[in-house]
This record gives C-alpha cells, structure tokens and sequence, in this order.
C-alpha cells in the first residue's frame, strides 16, 4: 500500500518549528510513496527515486517526450468471407448488419437471429447452424438447397419427425440422378429395407431383415398379435391384415384385394398361348435337394394357395347364426357395356390343374394326382359338435338358363369313377327324330335312353358304343311297322333266341337294351308293354 508522509506543522502565528521536527518531516517526505493501480485493481508502491516504465500490450505503444506520457492505441481488423478487410481503432464502433437477420449484444455476447436468406448461392463451411441461429434457409427463386457433408460424411436430421412438400402439393422423395432409393434403419444394420430401383419398369423390393417378415396392414392389433404375429408359422415373406373391431352387419368388406386391368388394343385377334391374364397368381417353388417330407395327409406337404375361414363367437353369451362360410370363392363375371356383343367360349369359376414335365434324367412318380378334394372333418373339441349334412360337391344349376345341364362330364369314355351309394339319379333321354331313310342312327354317345316313334319299317344302327356301355331304345310302333337291329359297321346284335321281332298295334311299347363288352353286340328285348 501506498505510504503517505506525515509532516508536523504550527497553526499559530509566530511559532516555529523546532529541529527535531524539521528532521522528522524530511525523513517522512523521504518514506513516502505513490500508488500505482491497473484495472484489475492491482496496486504497486512508487517511491522517490524509483522509476516508472509504462509498457503497451495488445497492439498498444508508448512514448515519453518531457514530462509527458503517449499511449498509442493498435488497430483491429475485421476481414469477411471475400477477404476483404477493414481497420477498426481504438474506440471506434463495430456494427453487425446482414440481410434478413437480425443482431444483438448483450454483454460481451453477440447474437444472430432470424432465417438466413441466400439471393443467389450460399455456402457454410464448417459452421453450427442451431436454433435460433437458423431457423429457416430459403433459396432464390427456383433454386435447389444443396447439403454436401465432406469427404463420407452422412446428412443427419436430428429429430423425430421429418416433413416433406410445401402444405399445398404431394410430398416427393427421390434419389439423386440414376440411383435405387433405398429405405432402411439404424444406417442398414440389422435392418429390413424398402428398395426402390432406378429403371424403366423397376421393381419396388421390401426386404425384411434375417427371419423377419413384411406386415401390410394393422400389425398392432390384437387378434394379429395372438393369432398370427405370435405364431412362426408364419413369419414367412409378406402378411397382409386388415382389422375392423367394430363391423356393423350389412356392409360389403373386401379385404386384401389383388385387382388388375387390362384393355386390349382395338382389333386384335390372337391364339396365342402366351395369352395369360392373372390377377392373383401364387407361386410356390420348393426345392427338396435330395431331402424328403412323407407326410401325405390333406393339408401337409407344399401348397401354392392355402385359404382358410376362422369363425369364432367370443361373446359371453348368445349363439350366433352364419348363413354361409367359404374357404375359396371362383366367380367368372361377364358384363358387355358397349353394344359390340361378347362370344366366350369356355366360362370356369374354379380350375384344379395337376401337371407333370421331366426334362432330367431321373425319374419323375407321381402315385395319385387329384385335381379337386374335398375333405369334410370334425377335429373332436370339448363341446358339443353337429354335422347335418356333409356333400363333398354341389351344383347349383337349375337358375343358370342353359341349354344343356352337366352335373359332371370327361373327354375319356374310360376315366373310372367310384361315386359310394347312388341315392338318386336320372337318365339323359334322346328323342330320335325320322329322317325318312331306312335306317336311324342311334348316337349312345348322346345320351344312355333314346325313344323313337315307328312309323315306317326301320333299321336301327347303334353307334358310338363304347366297350362297357349299354344303350337302351324305347320304341313306340304307331302301326304295324316293323324294325331290325345292328351294330356299327353292320355288326350283328345278339340277341337271345335270336333276333326280336317288333310288336305291331298302334301304341305297342318294346324296349331293346345294347351292351357292348368290346367284341360282341349284347342285346335284350322287354316286347309289348301295355296299360292293361
């Protein structure tokens, strides 16, 4: 601390100081000092004789001329982003102005805030452009924004929702130039992806990831997440739900729907094979590579389409009532709408196509090939089960308005069929008409009954007999006609104690019956049925 002198002095007029005195006020003068402070309040003694050297930091120099001091003050330079540069000296002012930003100081802080505005390409380089910094960059007009990490940087947004499209028109993402758009998580590790290719005709590929699977649809439902989710089975490819808990009855739901359209050019006409339209076409490859599966009961082994109805009644209490349930549904729907016309040749709802090619060298077995099964089981629960009625297959046919009504029908006269017990069944009936020729040609193959009406002396020639096939012929004489019988190729018709003769009388009724055994003409003649 600074030492102040202390000097004795006399107030009143006339007195003098002594010697002892004098002395002492020297010495005091002599220990004296003088303080020093800089601005952090640091003080150093000064005492007479010592000396005083005032140094210059910061750009700053001194000079002593007499008995005065000089401080000059350096200059600052404030340089921008095109080098260009500007002296700023001691005391003068800086001011921070831009383009649609806004500044402030507070302290020794200086803030920018508001969008930053580029009019035709701004840069940042190694810059932290963080809220309330930038809190929006707009370009000129029509102009793109470009974000270029360096070197194999990556561009990350950090936040949990991203925004694309302007409020007012479709939010687009695309790759940039000629490459796929892939769509990933955790930067492609272990992740499924959604690939999109860069081509003419591309596909679009959703990849799940290892044993994972693609749900389309509500995969957070309940009954997905019991039923199907939490079962293996099948976590195999892609799952499709569509999840309604509260259906209000009388309501058309078509769930998962596959459509397709198709319009042909104007005035084509084709037979070619590769004339395939499908809508839906499941495919199934399994390679067993020297492996086997045996198991051949309906419903294991390798199926390109498994469809299946699960009806449940979870209430409390209450039966519920279903007028039908249908595991696969074929419908072939024709509808002209213009005034052209439409010719189809062959209407299928459901087709069961089993076919077999080899072009190895092993041998290719097949033991049993069935096109269509129906299988009709009960699996044996806890409560009470009743089947009424069981038909592995119904025809419904009486509204269709066709000429001609096929419960079945074959290209093979020979194709085996073992139908169980027949409960009822009818015979197709041909009414053969009179040509007015001698002989009448009884086509079997049109029906197993033909009738005809005798009204001249005719020969009856029955054809398209097949080994194994009977035929049988109603003839009603309208006189006293007579009639003969024979084979195709005039083969003779064997018939017991020799050839029949026709029964005579207006109204008289014979019946033959023809069986063919593949080498003779069996034939049996019931004469002369009559009302009384």
């Amino acid at each position: 601390m600074p030492t102040k002198a202390s000097l004795t002095t006399r107030t009143a007029k006339g007195s003098a100081l002594t010697t002892a005195e004098m002395d002492g006020n020297l010495e005091n003068l002599r220990d004296a000092s003088v303080g020093i402070a800089s601005d952090d309040s640091t003080t150093v003694d000064l005492q007479l004789g010592n000396t005083l050297t005032v140094a210059g930091a910061g750009g700053a120099s001194t000079a002593v001329s007499g008995q005065t001091v000089t401080v000059t003050q350096g200059t600052i330079t404030i340089t921008g982003d095109d080098s260009t540069g500007e002296a700023l000296a001691g005391g003068e002012e800086l001011k921070i102005a831009g383009s649609g930003v806004t500044t402030a100081v507070a302290g020794h802080v200086l803030t920018i805030t508001n969008p930053v505005t580029a009019s035709s390409s701004t840069t940042f380089t190694n810059k932290t452009l963080t809220d309330p910094i930038i809190a929006k960059v707009t370009t000129a007009a029509n102009g793109d924004l470009e974000l270029e990490p360096n070197g194999t940087g990556d561009v990350i947004l950090d936040t949990d929702l991203v925004k694309v499209g302007g409020g007012s028109e479709v939010g687009h993402i695309t790759s940039n130039s000629t490459q796929d758009l892939k769509l990933s998580t955790n930067s492609g590790t272990n992740s499924g992806t959604i690939n999109i290719t860069d081509a003419a005709n591309g596909i679009i590929e959703v990849t799940a990831n290892g044993t994972g699977h693609v749900v389309v649809g509500n995969g957070s439902e309940a009954d997905f997440n019991s039923n199907i989710s939490s079962n293996a089975r099948y976590h195999h490819g892609a799952i499709r739900f569509a999840n309604n808990a509260a259906y209000t009855v009388g309501n058309r739901v078509y769930a998962n729907t596959d459509g397709m359209y198709q319009k042909l050019s104007s005035g084509q006409n084709s037979s070619s094979g590769d004339d395939r339209m499908r809508a839906h076409n499941p495919y199934a490859r399994v390679d067993l590579n020297s492996s086997s599966m045996t198991n051949s009961s309906v419903g294991r082994g390798v199926h390109a389409m498994n469809a299946q109805t699960e009806i449940a009644n979870t209430a409390a209490s209450g039966v519920s009532t279903l007028g039908n349930s249908i595991a696969v549904y074929g419908s072939s729907y024709f509808y002209p709408e213009g005034n052209g016309g439409l010719t189809v040749t062959n209407a299928r709802g459901i087709v069961g196509d089993v076919s077999l090619e080899n072009d190895a060298s092993g041998t290719l077995t097949v033991s049993n090939a069935y096109a269509v099964q129906a299988n009709i089981e009960k699996f044996g629960g806890g409560g009470t089960e009743t089947l009424t009625n069981a038909t592995a297959f119904y025809a419904s046919l009486g509204s269709s308005g066709a000429v001609s009504l096929k419960l079945l029908d074959t290209d093979t006269d020979t194709a085996e069929s073992n139908v169980g017990t027949l409960f009822k069944y009818r015979e197709k009936i041909t009414a053969l008409t009179d040509d007015s020729t001698a002989d009448i040609h009884v086509d079997c193959s049109a029906s197993p009954v033909s009738t005809f009406s005798l009204n001249d002396n005719k020969t009856f020639v029955f054809a398209n007999l097949s080994a194994g096939m009977s035929h049988t012929l109603v003839i009603t004489n309208q006189g006293s006609h007579t009639g003969t019988f024979q084979g195709s190729d005039s083969t003779v018709i064997k018939f017991a104690g020799g050839p029949p003769t026709v029964t005579t009388g207006a109204g008289s009724i014979d019946v033959i019956t023809v069986f063919f055994d593949g080498t003779n003409y069996i034939g049996n003649a019931a004469q002369d049925f009559k009302n009384s």
